[in-house]
C-alpha cells in the first residue's frame, strides 16, 4: 500500500475501506484455491486415459508404466472404389491405429468411416450397396462389445445422407504445447482425491461412467494402482440383453453379408470385447455375467475370429493389452488387430515374457 492510499480511505468513508477490505479477501481466498487445484493437479499427474477422466482418477496411479510405441495412422485419403478394407467403426476405430499397422504391414488401402457420421447404419449399408466399390474388397463392421445390441438388432431407417469418410484426428498425431492435460477444475480434482481415498476400502465401485475394480493379480498392467481394474460402466447393460434381440442383429448382418458377397465382396463383423469382458476371470468379484456374443459371431460365420477368447489370450501375455487408464487397446493390439483381419487368425504375441 502506497503512503497515499491510507489518507485516500480515510477521506473515502468506512464504506469503502469495507470494499477494499472484501476485494482483498476474495483475492486472497482465489489464490488459496488456486494454488490448491495447481498442486493437486500437479501431484494426480495430467489426464491422459478417457476412464481416469471419465470417473475422475489420477492419471499418476493409473497410467501405463512402460512408454507405448509409436503409432501408425492411416492417411484415409484413397477413394473408395480403390480401398482395399471399408470400416465402419467407432472410437477403436476412428484413430486409424489398426488400419494404419494393416497399411504397413500388407501395402493394402483402407478407407473408414465412423458411426454419427455416416447417418444411421442402415443408411451407410444402403449407400455402400449402391456404389462402385473393387472387387474382392473387404467391408469390415466393427463395434465395441457393449454396443452390439443397440446398433444391430433394430436397424432404423433415416433421412438419407451422404457419407463422408472420417477426417484423420490430428490430436492424434501431434498434440499442442498449450494442451498440458492438466486440470484446472477444483470440483474435478475433489472427486479424484475421493477416489483416491476410496481404494482399497471396497472391491468394487463405480464413479462416474467408471467401474474400478479389484483385481486378484497385479501382472496385466504397468501402472501403479495394477491390482485395479477401470473400465467403463455401460460394460455392465449386457447383463439386460435378450435372446431375441441378440438373434434379430445376428440376422440382420448375416443379410448384410449375403449382399456384399453376392456383390463380389467379402464381410466380416469386428467385435472388439469391452475390457471388463477380456479380465473377467481376472477380477476378484466381476459384477456382470459372462457373455458369449463374439463365439456366437465366429459360430455363425459373421466374424472370423472369437475376439473375446483372442483378446483374453493375448491380455495374458501382454501387460497393457488394453491400457489401464483407457478402455482402448494398446499399439501392440492395435497391431494384432490388423493381423487378425487381414488372416482371419487370432493373432500370436509377439516374443515377450508371458505372464499366465
Amino acid at each position: 500500500m502506497s503512503a497515499v492510499e491510507p489518507f485516500v480511505l480515510a477521506e473515502a468513508g468506512p464504506a469503502a475501506r469495507s470494499a477494499v477490505t472484501f476485494l482483498r479477501w476474495i483475492g486472497a481466498t482465489f489464490a488459496v484455491f488456486a494454488a490448491i487445484n495447481i498442486g493437486l493437479s500437479l501431484h494426480f499427474g495430467a489426464i491422459g486415459g478417457d476412464l481416469a477422466r471419465l470417473g475422475g482418477f489420477a492419471e499418476r496411479d493409473y497410467a501405463p508404466g512402460v512408454p507405448q510405441p509409436a503409432p501408425r495412422i492411416a492417411p484415409n485419403t484413397v477413394a473408395l472404389e480403390d480401398a482395399d478394407v471399408v470400416v465402419l467403426g467407432d472410437s477403436f476405430s476412428n484413430r486409424l491405429l489398426w488400419q494404419g499397422e494393416l497399411e504397413a504391414m500388407t501395402g493394402q488401402r483402407t478407407l473408414t468411416f465412423q458411426y454419427g457420421e455416416a447417418g444411421c447404419i442402415s443408411n451407410w449399408l444402403q449407400w455402400m450397396h449402391s456404389q462402385r466399390l473393387k472387387p474382392g474388397a473387404l467391408i469390415v463392421v466393427e463395434t465395441v462389445e457393449r454396443s452390439y445390441v443397440s446398433r444391430f438388432s433394430q436397424l432404423s431407417t433415416c433421412p438419407k445422407v451422404t457419407p463422408l469418410p472420417m477426417r484423420r484426428h490430428l490430436a492424434v498425431d501431434k498434440k499442442s504445447w498449450m494442451d498440458s492435460g492438466f486440470s484446472l477444475d477444483i470440483v474435478y480434482q475433489a472427486r479424484v482425491l475421493l477416489n483416491t481415498s476410496r481404494l482399497g476400502t471396497q472391491t468394487s465401485y463405480r464413479a462416474g461412467e467408471a467401474v474400478n475394480a479389484a483385481l486378484k493379480r497385479s501382472d496385466r498392467f504397468t501402472d501403479r494402482r495394477s491390482d485395479r481394474l477401470l473400465y467403463h460402466a455401460d460394460d455392465e447393460t449386457k447383463d439386460g440383453w435378450r435372446a431375441s434381440q441378440l438373434a434379430s442383429a445376428q440376422a440382420h448382418m448375416a443379410q448384410e453379408r449375403a449382399a456384399f458377397e453376392a456383390s463380389g465382396q467379402r464381410f466380416q463383423m469386428l467385435v472388439i470385447p469391452d475390457k471388463s469382458s477380456v479380465y473377467r476371470e481376472d477380477l476378484v468379484e466381476p459384477r456382470m455375467r459372462a457373455v458369449t456374443l463374439t463365439r456366437d459371431l465366429q459360430q455363425s460365420g459373421l466374424s472370423p475370429v472369437d475376439t473375446r477368447a483372442c483378446f483374453r489370450s493375448l491380455a495374458t501375455a501382454i501387460p497393457d493389452f488394453y491400457l489401464p487408464d483407457d478402455m482402448h487397446v494398446g499399439v501392440i493390439a492395435d497391431r494384432l488387430i490388423a493381423t487378425m483381419v487381414t488372416q482371419g487368425r487370432c493373432a500370436e504375441a509377439p516374443p515377450a515374457t508371458a505372464v499366465n
